[in-house]
């Protein structure tokens, strides 16, 4: 049986002669004595069915990101404020964020909707918006879960650090362009299920984006793309099972994958605690 492992990352040579990577570790290498730079796309392709693979995904997903794709028209509720009440702060301090956080990340309030929106941005255009309802007098049918979404979240790379969005229309993430996500001090990015949890998390130091859900297997290319060469998968408690087997993929993907198994949501815990699982998978 074939098999061919991911050993490290090392410096590029392509991406040094243009005076880049400076962190030297661009380049992923693998078992067989082949490389792959998931930054420039350069390789050395040996032997590895796996390394002339990831090329060609690559090369397609970058002709796939520089074409302009048109998503249905989003809009946020017309009487969107950052007036909160009393019952959205409650809310959010519980776990330990407050209405600066909101303030920072664009967060809003409708009235109308009894809901606090949380919109999603790339290039100061609204891709999207997840509102959470406080209020069981919502009628709509539509509206009546607990959390609402508009726009195709499976599309958005909603990346924050120390808890402040990387997107927001002030500062835009142009997916289309190679490791434009990175943040300087770090190749490492946590992966959650909410946006409160990615926000909670970011709060610590650390890249931290939402999956919306558990649905991830489609985002692996993309986030190696961006840069991250170090993805820590941290899900709801009743997703262990669903953590250790993305580990593998994300592995196979190019990306040292960790699994992060604790009994509460991410948002649930300090950011003591937060710390704590994060250092123990360096």
């Amino acid at each position: 049986m074939y098999e061919n492992r991911f050993i490290k990352n090392a410096a590029c040579p392509k991406c040094r002669e243009d005076g880049k990577d400076k962190h030297g570790d661009n380049l992923a290498t693998y078992s067989d004595g082949s490389s792959y730079c998931w930054s420039c796309g350069f390789s050395d392709m040996g032997n590895s069915h796996i390394v002339r693979f990831l090329a060609r995904r690559d090369k397609s997903l970058l002709d796939e990101s520089s074409r302009v794709k048109t998503l249905p028209s989003v809009m946020l509720p017309d009487d969107s404020v950052t007036d909160y009440p009393s019952k959205a702060l409650a809310w959010i301090e519980q776990y330990e964020l407050t209405r600066i956080d909101l303030l920072q990340n664009g967060i809003l309030w409708s009235e109308r909707e009894s809901r606090l929106l949380f919109p999603f941005w790339n290039d100061g255009e609204l891709l999207g918006w997840q509102g959470r309802l406080f209020s069981s007098s919502n009628t709509n049918d539509s509206h009546s879960k607990k959390w609402y979404s508009r726009g195709k979240l499976d599309m958005i790379y909603h990346i924050m650090f120390n808890g402040r969005v990387k997107n927001h229309p002030s500062s835009p993430l142009k997916l289309g362009k190679v490791g434009h996500a990175m943040n300087d001090a770090t190749r490492r990015i946590v992966l959650v299920e909410d946006v409160v949890s990615a926000l909670k998390v970011s709060k610590v130091g650390i890249d931290a984006m939402p999956l919306f859900g558990v649905n991830i297997k489609q985002r692996w290319p993309k986030i190696r793309l961006l840069g991250y060469s170090e993805a820590l998968l941290w899900l709801d408690p009743d997703m262990h099972i669903k953590i250790i087997k993305e580990s593998r993929v994300g592995c196979l993907n190019g990306i040292t994958t960790h699994a992060i198994l604790s009994t509460k949501d991410p948002k649930c815990h300090t950011l003591e605690e937060i710390r704590t699982y994060i250092g123990e998978t360096q």
